[in-house]
């Protein structure tokens, strides 16, 4: 430092911290006001006195450590502890080009700080041993690994299924039941943790015993010296969590996508005059040309630096109204975009207001509406153009509308012709005046349709009235312009004469009416088409077959066709009568009005002209689809019969009692006694018939005779003499006109074998349920047998017991219609449905050790069933019966749950203190805490109180409520005066608040809140460093067995990490506040508010990469003014810091992009960073420079080269090429200033050399 700068020693001086700056001896030459309180001396007294004599040993000051400082010119920093004062010292030590500065910061608080967060760690380290402990009783896998052989301890089942003997005993083995693309991962964690030996946590998916994956957090430490194991771990089952963070990702993409989608750009903004951007989308950087992140916190490259210069104070005075009135604003304007040119947009948007009602932010949208005004000037452009045509169209337009009348307001001059009269007379005329009166009816009903909205544009042929009186022919087409309610505004109609063409129509009508009469009243389709196969005529008489809505003249014949029909064999019919040659009767499928096909019966010939020329083919078509459709049902009916004759299982025969032989038999028939089709109608019946059985056939025939009948059974032989037992069947039979008989055969043969089988199997399943019954009775386990309609068939004396009910009472009866009032093994009602039974039913499959409660029906006391359903299905897969049998577990369900409540007390607890521990929001906290306490202990309120001391009494902070009903406490203060309950959790101590009528009538307080807030209370204090901060209460409505030792204990625990998560978070709030405030000063200079070295460099390497990529020119202007020193000496450094401040703020005007930076580069030295500009773009812009710092007309009586501050400019520009230093740019940047200061100075100098530049110019 040195002495002779007055302004800098009055800085110095009033700093807080002991500052002493000395020569390059080591000698004291200044000393400030908090320097003197340390030494105990004046400053005067120091004042030539040695630093390490001045500060002694405590302070670690010498000689060597001052010459190497000042060697190296790096600053040195180091902590040191003075006893005598008991506090700790940060000492700066710092060159400069005079000497040293040494700066001493009180740092006692934050080493009290550390040293108190090494206790805690501690004791953490002690809270790890007993969380392990709770591990093994909790839902959490607990390892302990010496090389690579694993131990096992906890609860394993709970997370992976496993029993801890299954687990693997080596890593290898751990590492095969991990998700295949997780173990890559995991290996690499496990190796860099053993190198470091440090602590890692990992998640990933582990391979469950059910054979699914689940997620599990791994935490663990890589440590040598924990007697002698190589590591320890805990592993946690966080499967629930992770789907729910993956759901959670899912959503915040959605929300991503929605804001990355919207076509306006959302934004929030400081209230500052830069405007500085908090947030804006990423759709911005389509809008401006540069990346959004850009302006993200940046106040030299602020959202105000692009609005246009011209826009710039009437944006800020419409934003600042509306900020001032409360209101929402919105107001156009222009940006200027990173490739020069301009955008329009629209700002809407409000302030963002905190409790005193003063402005914070900003937020709104801006919207792109650059399309919009290029839209409306050429929408300007095309009015012009319109207006021209509309006055030299040879058409006639006119335009009218309601407000007018209808009148003719505007006529162009084809119409005005057209008619006969002026424009001025057609503006006092309706279309009704010149409309022939025949005609218009019709348009008056299309103009109302217009009025009402039913249309909007119509085309007819009218005939107007001329001004002479004579008719004209006109086709008018007509649109109507509505207004943003749909109610017509304009009317706009387009007239063409049309009256020479109308006549000429009239005449040709008349001749071809006369033909077209004879060709429509045709009954035969008749149809001509042209060379090209296109419809040219047809009769609607022939049409009224076929679907006529689709048949317009000028359409290709193939739609007249229906898709059933060859295309191409109808091609080759029409290119044969293109030949010349006359068809008939061939037969065509033409598409009916049904879509259904029509058979027609076609004659096809030539279409010859006037001139015997070839012009077309003539198609005259009949109808036969009718007769085609009669002859098919026919054929259909015959084979339907045929199909079912053979079809059928049983033997068919039909017998021709006058003939005496069979006439028709199936195939059945013949397998059935082994011949052939042909060897059965040859076959006499006397031969298929045994001797025995003739009389029946004798029978057979004498029903039929008589009109009857008949059924009976006898014995055929077959082929090879094999006797079957038949049954059959006789009935009279009328076919082909005559009198037949139809005799149905059944084989039976089978059926009488296997009925006498069945006989023998009833008996023996007789012998079998006796035996099985007597079995059952004996059986200590109940067990039913149930029908496939769930009705109970069998039920043993001891299901009976279990039940609560007499066999008499359940046989017969569907099992889910008593009221067993079932619950699952969690104690949630289960519907029937659920019932074991109906689940093997629905799922085919045997339910096998499922436990439910029931109530017996006699004591109607809660007994837990272990039940198994096997159901039993048919071989055809039908449901027979099912089995249900079932034990009695009440004694080991009661054990169960009870070991289950403490696991999951544990497992709650473990997972509160882990969120406790890794929120950094004390909200958070606090709100995690109240919820998850109270449905871990079951508590109807739990709240969080704050003590406030000054204050006088408790105010609760957090409350979680378990009911709706239930009066909340927030805003209850709770005196602390008088009040017993205050003073034992001052003394640390726990209290209880029980009922209005326990409590002491002397204790008013806690009466009058017992009354207000009935039920038991359970209060904790909360203590930091052993002082009272607050207290956690807990409310049972109904506690008659007040509060366990367990509870207690818990509810302590939970009290205990709430002070250590206060006392962590406040920390963590503190360093965030004191690091966001470094990062402000390391990047911005101090005097000039511009960026300093340090940003300099870092933006101008990350620009060199981006041009690197890019292949973009960069450009680099180093500056420099004219002879500062000289400056300083003559008008003094308070002169001096005005002067570089004026120039800083010149530079940022002249640097209008932005992507352009203006830093700080050394004392009087300046640069500027011009990424993707050109050499002649960087010419112009060191040409503004040098222009505005000259109209600056600072005086400078001590310059050499005129009579006010100058610059001299160094400037360079380059395309980076890949393995190209930055510091090649700033050595040629570097070389041009200095070749500038050698030319006389007030220049500027460029490399490579620019031709059409003006460098060696002064102003």
């Amino acid at each position: 430092m040195n002495g002779s700068d007055p302004f800098l020693a009055q800085i110095l001086e009033r700093l807080p911290h002991p500052v002493l700056a000395g020569d390059r001896k080591g000698v004291v030459l200044f000393a400030n006001a908090a320097a003197e309180s340390l030494v105990g001396h004046l400053a005067c007294s120091m004042v030539g006195t040695p630093l390490d004599t001045l500060l002694g040993i405590p302070f670690q000051v010498s000689q060597e450590r001052i010459r190497n400082v000042l060697q190296t010119q790096r600053a040195e920093q180091w902590n040191c502890y003075d006893p005598t004062d008991q506090r700790w010292w940060q000492a700066n030590l710092t060159p400069d080009p005079t000497g040293f500065t040494l700066i001493l910061t009180d740092i006692t608080e934050h080493q009290r700080s550390r040293i108190l967060q090494q206790a805690q760690v501690s004791e953490l380290e002690k809270w790890w041993q007993r969380f392990r402990t709770l591990t093994n009783l909790g839902q959490h896998l607990f390892w302990e690994c010496s090389g690579d052989r694993c131990q096992w301890s906890g609860n394993s089942e709970r997370v992976l299924g496993y029993a801890l003997s299954d687990l693997p005993l080596t890593l290898q083995g751990w590492q095969h039941l991990i998700y295949p693309e997780d173990r890559a991962t995991f290996a690499d964690a496990i190796s860099l943790s053993q190198r470091q030996a440090a602590c890692f946590v990992l998640e990933y998916r582990i391979k469950h015993a059910r054979g699914h994956y689940v997620w599990v957090c791994d935490r663990r430490e890589f440590n040598p010296d924990l007697g002698g194991l190589t590591a320890v771990g805990l592993i946690s089952d966080i499967n629930e969590a992770k789907e729910q963070e993956l759901r959670l990702r899912e959503s915040e993409q959605r929300y991503r996508n929605l804001v990355d989608h919207l076509p306006a750009i959302l934004y929030r903004c400081a209230n500052d005059e830069h405007w500085t951007m908090e947030y804006l989308s990423p759709t911005f950087s389509k809008l401006a040309g540069y990346p959004h992140t850009e302006l993200i916190g940046n106040r030299i490259r602020s959202y105000a630096s692009i609005t246009h210069p011209e826009d710039g104070d009437r944006v800020n005075r419409i934003i600042h109204e509306g900020l001032a009135s409360g209101q929402p604003f919105d107001v156009g304007y222009r940006i200027l975009h990173a490739d020069g040119s301009i955008r329009w947009v629209h700002e809407y948007g409000q302030g963002v207001y905190d409790a005193a009602g003063q402005v914070i932010a900003l937020e709104g949208i801006l919207v792109d509406e650059t399309e919009r005004i290029a839209a409306e000037h050429a929408l300007q452009q095309s009015e012009y153009r319109w207006r021209a045509v509309f006055e030299n169209a040879q058409v006639g337009i006119v335009l009218t509308s309601p407000a007018e009348g209808y009148r003719l307001t505007y006529c162009n001059p084809a119409f005005c012709q057209f008619v006969g009269y002026s424009a001025a007379e057609l503006a006092q005329l309706t279309a009704h005046n010149l409309t022939f009166a025949e005609d218009w009816p019709e348009e008056a009903t299309l103009i109302e349709e217009c009025q009402l909205g039913l249309r909007n544009t119509y085309q007819i042929i009218k005939r107007y009235r001329h001004k002479r009186g004579h008719t004209l022919w006109g086709n008018l087409t007509l649109s109507c312009v509505r207004d943003p309610q749909g109610a017509p505004q304009i009317l706009i109609a387009l007239i063409a004469d049309i009256t020479t063409e109308r006549q000429l129509l009239l005449s040709l009508e008349q001749q071809q009416n006369r033909y077209q009469q004879l060709v429509d009243n045709c009954p035969v389709l008749i149809v001509t088409l042209t060379r090209e196969k296109t419809l040219l005529t047809t009769n609607w008489a022939g049409l009224d077959v076929l679907a006529t809505a689709q048949v317009t003249p000028g359409m290709h014949y193939a739609a007249l066709l229906h898709p059933q029909e060859s295309l191409q064999r109808v091609n080759a019919l029409i290119e044969r009568v293109s030949q010349g040659e006359t068809l008939s009767g061939e037969e065509l499928l033409f598409r009916g009005k049904d879509e259904q096909p029509r058979y027609m019966l076609s004659h096809l010939f030539p279409l010859m002209d006037d001139e015997e020329q070839l012009m077309g083919c003539v198609l005259v078509s009949t109808d036969i689809s009718d007769r085609k459709r009669v002859l098919a049902e026919l054929d259909e009916r015959e084979a339907q019969y045929r199909s079912v004759f053979e079809s059928v299982a049983e033997g068919l025969a039909i017998y021709d009692p006058h003939a005496e032989h069979m006439i028709e038999v199936n195939t059945a028939l013949c397998k059935m006694h082994g011949y052939s089709r042909e060897e059965m109608l040859q076959l006499p019946p006397q031969q298929l018939v045994h001797p025995d059985h003739f009389q029946k056939v004798k029978d057979s025939l004498e029903a039929i005779r008589q009109h009857r009948t008949w059924q009976g059974v006898a014995q055929h032989r077959c082929k090879k003499g094999r006797l079957i037992d038949v049954e059959i069947f006789a009935t009279p039979l009328l076919y082909k006109g005559k009198e037949h008989i139809l005799y149905v055969v059944r084989d039976i043969t089978q059926l009488n074998r296997i009925e006498a089988e069945r006989s023998a199997a009833v008996h023996e399943l007789e012998q079998r349920k006796i035996l099985l019954q007597n079995l059952l009775a004996d059986l200590d386990v109940g067990v039913m047998l149930i029908s496939a309609d769930l009705r109970v068939q069998l039920v043993n004396p001891k299901a009976c017991q279990l039940l609560g009910a007499s066999a008499s009472d359940l046989l017969g009866q569907a099992i889910v219609e008593h009221s067993w009032q079932a619950l699952d093994a969690e104690g949630n009602t289960m519907p029937p449905e659920q019932f074991p039974v109906m689940l093997a039913i629905q799922e085919q499959r045997r339910i096998q050790n499922r436990v439910m409660g029931i109530l017996n029906l006699r004591t109607q006391e809660r007994i837990w069933l272990q039940v198994t359903a096997d159901p039993q299905f048919a071989p055809h897969g039908t449901l027979e019966q099912v089995i249900v049998t079932f034990s009695d577990i009440s004694d080991r369900k009661q054990k169960e749950d009870r070991l289950q409540h403490q696991a999951d007390q544990q497992h709650c607890l473990s997972q509160l203190i882990q969120a406790i521990r890794d929120s950094a929001d004390l909200n958070t906290i606090f709100q995690t805490a109240v919820q998850d306490t109270s449905r871990l202990l079951r508590c109807d309120r739990a709240v969080i109180v704050k003590y406030h001391a000054d204050q006088g009494h408790w105010l609760p902070l957090v409350e979680h409520l378990g009911h709706a009903d239930l009066r909340p406490t927030l805003g209850v203060a709770i005196p602390d005066c008088d009040n017993p309950i205050a003073d034992r959790l001052s003394q640390g101590e726990m209290a209880e608040l029980p009922s209005f009528e326990a409590v002491q009538p002397t204790d008013s307080i806690n009466r009058g809140i017992a009354e207000q807030f009935a039920g038991g209370w359970l209060i904790c204090p909360i203590q930091l460093s052993k002082q009272i901060w607050g207290a956690f209460s807990l409310q049972r409505w109904v506690n008659p067995c007040g509060w366990s030792d367990e509870e207690k204990k818990l509810v302590h625990t939970i009290a205990g990490q709430l002070a250590v998560a206060i006392e962590q978070v406040g920390l963590y709030n503190y360093l965030q506040s004191r690091n966001a405030e470094l990062s402000r000063l390391a990047t911005m200079d101090g005097l000039t508010q511009i960026a300093n070295r340090r940003y300099f460099d870092q933006y101008l390497e990350q620009q060199w990469q981006l041009a690197q990529r890019e292949k973009t020119s960069m450009t680099l202007i180093l500056g420099d003014v004219d002879f500062f020193k000289d400056f300083n000496d003559h008008y003094g450094h308070q002169a001096g810091d005005e002067c570089l401040i004026a120039i800083a703020n010149t530079l940022t005007q002249a640097a209008r992009r932005p992507t352009d930076l203006v830093a700080r580069y050394g004392g009087e030295e300046f640069a500027l960073i011009l990424p993707n500009t050109t050499l002649l773009g960087g010419v112009r812009i060191a040409e503004r420079i040098q222009h505005l710092v000259y109209h600056l007309n600072i005086p400078h009586a001590a310059s050499a080269v005129g009579d006010r501050v100058t610059l001299s400019l160094g400037l360079v520009t380059l395309m980076p090429q890949v393995g190209q230093a930055v510091a090649e740019l700033i050595r040629l940047a570097d070389e041009q200033l200095y070749r500038a200061k050698n030319r006389g100075r007030n220049i500027y100098c460029c490399y490579p050399e620019h031709p059409a530049s003006t460098q060696g110019e002064t102003l």
